[in-house]
């Protein structure tokens, strides 16, 4: 035997980075939308802002998009760690952050950058 071939993607870069850039918007808007106290609330919005920025730039970096894993684990921590003032708020935020870290382990291969035709 030779070995498994190597892992080729199974998605297109765009569409993945693309459900974590929604996930970290998401989690930025439902900062504002759900009841959260000031420490929680600011910590969601902070990872909400880096989580959209660091899967658009993965999009051309691939190697970023294990920020998104580390961001997706403190997300994780702090939902357990401090206190909610709801429990299915915590619920929420902890299922959030299980979709973004399964999503920032998905392998895809970066976006080329192509210089614009010249004016004719």
């Amino acid at each position: 035997m030779h070995g498994l071939p190597p892992f080729t993607p199974v998605a297109s870069s765009v569409r993945v980075r693309a459900v974590n850039i929604a996930l970290g918007l998401w989690l930025f808007a439902s900062t504002f939308l759900l009841p959260r106290d000031g420490g929680v609330g600011f910590s969601t919005w902070l990872v909400g802002i880096w989580v959209a920025t660091t899967a658009l730039l993965a999009l051309y970096a691939p190697a970023l998009r294990f920020l998104n894993t580390a961001l997706a684990g403190w997300l994780l921590v702090t939902t357990i760690w401090f206190p909610h003032t709801q429990a299915w708020v915590a619920f929420h935020d902890a299922f959030v952050a299980g979709v973004m870290l399964v999503v920032s382990l998905v392998k895809t291969t970066p976006l080329e950058l192509r210089p614009r035709d010249a004016p004719a």
